[in-house]
């Protein structure tokens, strides 16, 4: 009997699960009692879910358990007007402290904190405002003071610094009104479209160094900017100063930890090193984790696998190049088929870093055909095969020949194309044949006389021929165009009796 007893006792699955709903319960009043209201509401409603689905599920009898349900949703809907209450209360002081804040920078004359102070008060304020809007505040709360005097204080603190710097700026005329523009500016792309027109050099005195001089200038009267954090940050980036471009995205994190372009343009301006590595590992993953646009996570495996690339993971880069990939090919915008390319560039790289060569052709055939054939694209295959073709002993004459075909192809869409000329000359040359050879090198000096590697590729050809004086003519030309051309250069030693390994490499 006692057996049968102890067997009695023991609980099913639905009655296991009801106790941990009755734990759950116990804790929420705990919190609740101890005035976390908010964190006794998440309790309730953990506790409400788990035991819909017990009695959705028929784990435990509906009808029994329906008292305990509704009991449970009384004791969570009583605690939302104290939850509101609560944060109200909370948000108050620190809204209070935002306002000290404030004068604190005000006091200390910091234009660049009252900034951040007067936009942590707004914020406080929408969010104050969000839980009471005007009119619905109980009357034994307190009253809310609008921020309008401290933007009031703000604004002239911000006219009198930024007239002193505009004075020491010294803007030409034309300085003056792109200036004026950036400051009046009320979308992002004022600032894209001034940046893109510096880089071309399109306004007298407005070069990218002004410009990041001038937002440099911007970030420390607003901080809480966006758009000036993203001026300062490209302007570096297209200066090539990309230190400087990340200590930027650095510091605007703090003030945009949220922003993924932020995240992303810190990552990719990262530096080699295994430490920065990490650091930009760190970041892409949290794009990729954040983002609610696929084309962000795209975005994000993308740079991950540049970034395995780089650091010689190889699998990893494939795998996520491929998920970049197909994801961007999976969005359909102009934007997402540009960077399924990109991905399908860097997975075939990654492919071929294994010795999967076929692989690495399949990937690139694929941003070839999605591109429609586009010549730009093609070229990158068509180089990727002629790397496979050239990797061995002796080309591969079959992949050699593919690797032309798709020359051939790029040159009648491009008949001006200065690269491939030169790629199918080297190609026949490398396959033995000199006649093909020349004659590619010589329309490609006809068209451009300054080619020192189609010079050099003459001269392989004629030297191949046994022509040793002929060729020697076009070394040195090579030489003239290209002091550093390696190819004329050892060729040129061996033919004088100066021992160079690898000839003609």
């Amino acid at each position: 009997m006692a057996a049968l007893s102890a067997f009695a006792r023991v609980e099913t699955p639905g009655q296991q699960a009801l106790s941990n709903v009755n734990e759950t319960v116990a804790l929420a009043d705990q919190q609740v009692n101890a005035g976390n209201y908010a964190d006794g509401i998440v309790l309730y409603d953990q506790a409400l879910d788990a035991l819909t689905s017990l009695m959705k599920g028929g784990y435990v009898d509906p009808e029994q358990q329906r008292p305990l349900l509704v009991t449970i949703r009384n004791k969570r809907d009583a605690q939302v007007p104290m939850a509101r209450r609560a944060d109200f209360k909370n948000l108050y002081k620190a809204y209070q402290a935002a306002r000290v804040s404030f004068v604190t920078a005000m006091n200390a004359t910091s234009v660049f904190n009252m900034n951040i102070a007067l936009t942590h008060a707004d914020r406080l304020l929408d969010t104050l405002l969000g839980i009471y809007p005007r009119g619905e505040r109980p009357v034994d709360l307190p009253s809310v003071q609008d921020t309008y005097d401290l933007h009031t204080v703000y604004a002239q603190a911000l006219q009198a610094e930024r007239a002193a710097w505009q004075q020491q700026l010294a803007p030409t005329g034309p300085q003056r009104d792109v200036l004026s523009d950036l400051l009046s500016a009320t979308s992002l792309a004022v600032h894209i479209r001034m940046l893109d027109r510096a880089e071309q050099s399109a306004i007298p005195d407005v070069t990218l160094q002004w410009l990041h001089k001038v937002y440099a200038g911007l970030v420390q009267q607003e901080p809480c900017t966006f758009a000036f954090w993203y001026g300062l940050g490209n302007s570096a980036q297209l200066l090539g100063w990309t230190n400087v471009a990340n200590s930027a995205w650095h510091d605007a994190l703090e003030f945009f930890p949220d922003s993924l372009y932020v995240h992303y343009h810190l990552a990719r301006t990262c530096g080699a090193s295994s430490n920065e590595s990490a650091r930009a590992i760190v970041h892409l993953r949290w794009v990729i984790a954040n983002a609610q646009n696929p084309l962000w996570r795209a975005k994000g495996y993308h740079q991950l696998a540049e970034r395995s690339l780089r650091m010689g993971n190889y699998p990893s880069a494939e795998q996520q190049a491929r998920l970049a990939a197909e994801i961007a090919e999976d969005g359909g915008s102009a934007e997402g088929g540009a960077l399924y390319i990109e991905a399908r560039r860097t997975q075939a790289e990654a492919l071929f870093e294994q010795g999967n060569d076929q692989g690495a052709i399949d990937a690139l055939s694929g941003a070839v055909a999605s591109s429609g054939g586009n010549p730009a694209t093609k070229i990158h295959l068509a180089a990727l095969i002629e790397r496979i073709a050239s990797t061995g002993p002796e080309v591969d004459a079959p992949r050699a020949e593919e690797a032309v075909r798709l020359y051939d192809e790029i040159q009648r869409a491009e008949p001006s194309n200065a690269v491939v000329r030169v790629r199918k000359a080297y190609l026949c040359w490398a396959m033995g044949n000199t006649v093909r050879a020349q004659r590619e090198a010589l329309e490609q000096i006809r068209l451009y006389p300054r080619t020192a590697s189609a010079m050099a590729i003459l001269g392989h050809a004629y030297l191949k021929n046994g022509d040793t004086n002929t060729a020697c003519v076009f070394y040195r030309k090579a030489l003239d165009i290209d002091p550093l051309n390696e190819s004329a250069t050892r060729a040129l030693n061996r033919i004088e009796g100066i021992e160079v390994p690898n000839l003609l490499e």
